[in-house]
């Protein structure tokens, strides 16, 4: 059984808990979004080691996040690919 002054610490706690966690999980999902420092522009698709494909006209390297923006194409690899992050839109 919980103790007398650990149920009243969660009472107090728990709303400012789920505050907090209200305010933080949508900044972190926005946070998110714009972590993408280059972007898919070739809505036709084409090879992911072609310059041209890229918003910064730049193969993204291990230090890119890359965003592919939600479009019916295709991105072919030739070789296993390293980059921090990617995001895939739907």
């Amino acid at each position: 059984m919980l103790g007398s002054r650990v149920r009243r610490a969660l009472r107090l706690c728990l709303p400012l808990l789920l505050a907090l966690l209200a305010w933080v999980v949508p900044a972190i999902a926005l946070a998110q979004e714009a972590e993408c420092s280059v972007s898919w522009t070739n809505t036709r698709g084409g090879n992911w080691d072609t310059a041209s494909n890229w918003s910064t006209g730049k193969v993204p390297t291990e230090l890119d996040t890359v965003c592919l923006p939600g479009a019916n194409y295709t991105v072919q690899l030739r070789k296993s690919i390293d980059v921090h992050g990617i995001s895939i839109a739907n």
